[in-house]
């Protein structure tokens, strides 16, 4: 017996269904794909998240984006996707959360900082009055020079903020395991958070992986 394999086209997720439900012409809408849709309709229609101001809706990207042949990028990650997957929209301001970004982890406890941290679009939800520019608390570079409205934000510091380069762990070349970056005076905290480079042997500032 054959079965074929699919992605749903809401979660991107595998489906297998026996010849006899396969959709025949890839692309085109099928009465059994109208019969599909009226029996499962789509879980997640509509939400707010931390990452927009504005309340999203999961949309057909081929009645939005229909002058792009409804490809259309991820405002957050900025993965491009096809008609096939659907995003979360904002009808006011044309922004897009794809499914893995409008249901990702937004506040972490991490040994970057002694706060928990949350990842939001600081520029326009906190900083405002500041034109959208906060400065990474790591790297020292302003929004504007990273051309990044979001970062991991600690809502009990004043003004911290971490950049997403920074923030997310690193794979290199000198070590088997993954890098994540962490406030030394949290790990090192006998030595006040004084630690050693294990590749120069120099020592190194606070907040590095």
């Amino acid at each position: 017996m054959v079965f074929h394999d699919i992605h749903c086209i809401v979660c991107s997720r595998s489906l297998y269904l026996h010849p006899s439900q396969a959709w025949k012409v890839p692309g085109r809408w099928t009465p059994y794909k109208d019969n599909y849709f009226r029996r499962f309709p789509k879980y997640y229609e509509k939400m707010r998240t931390p990452l927009h101001e504005h309340e999203l809706e999961q949309v057909n990207p081929m009645t939005v984006y229909q002058a792009y042949e409804g490809r259309w990028k991820c405002d957050n990650c900025n993965a491009e996707s096809s008609a096939t997957l659907y995003p979360f929209h904002c009808s006011l301001c044309s922004f897009d959360l794809c499914y893995s970004c409008a249901h990702m982890q937004l506040q972490k406890n991490t040994t970057a900082h002694r706060h928990p941290l949350q990842y939001m679009e600081t520029s326009r939800l906190l900083y405002q009055n500041r034109n959208g520019i906060w400065r990474c608390a790591v790297c020292k570079n302003t929004s504007d020079n990273l051309r990044q409205t979001f970062s991991y934000h600690c809502a009990t510091c004043d003004s911290f903020d971490i950049c997403r380069l920074c923030f997310e762990p690193r794979q290199h070349p000198v070590h088997v395991h993954v890098l994540n970056l962490v406030d030394t005076s949290l790990i090192y905290m006998q030595t006040g958070g004084s630690w050693v480079c294990d590749i120069c042997g120099n020592s190194s500032r606070p907040f590095e992986t």
